[in-house]
């Protein structure tokens, strides 16, 4: 089977309330059925700080500062009879300051869950666990 590879970020949305952290996870309707963090392509020659910043815009209609991971992590799909490697060479963090999100066509809704919420209803394992080790940067950051 012919491999093609797609390069991506991850946006980790979040607010702090009363010290706990609760994150943004959104339910994919479009493709594939279940909860995710926010992601995206990378556009040609596009700057993945740029990236994370139009995804984000496009996908939840929210402007935001991210501010840069050390995570990256790698997934494989299939469409069309073709394996697709995600390179998420980016992963990104940002600090949601208005609860008002407006989703694009590909999600039909959102919750704000705390780590084990989420971790209990994404829906696959490598984004789980990016998730926790983001959460010790995201803390680390906050002062938490």
């Amino acid at each position: 089977m012919e491999e093609f590879v797609k390069k991506g970020i991850y946006v980790i949305l979040y607010d702090v309330l009363d010290g706990s952290i609760n994150y943004v996870i959104l339910k994919r309707k479009e493709g594939w059925i279940g909860w995710e963090i926010l992601k995206g392509g990378i556009k040609d020659n596009e700057d993945i700080n740029d990236t994370a910043k139009r995804e984000t815009l496009e996908e939840v209609s929210l402007t935001v500062d991210v501010v840069k991971s050390t995570e990256q992590s790698i997934f494989f799909s299939e469409k069309d009879g073709k394996r697709i490697r995600h390179e998420m060479i980016g992963t990104f963090f940002a600090k949601v300051l208005n609860h008002n999100l407006i989703l694009s066509d590909e999600h039909s809704e959102f919750r704000f869950v705390n780590l084990d919420e989420a971790l209990e209803m994404l829906s696959f394992d490598d984004v789980k666990t990016l998730l926790v080790k983001v959460d010790k940067e995201i803390r680390k950051y906050e002062g938490l």
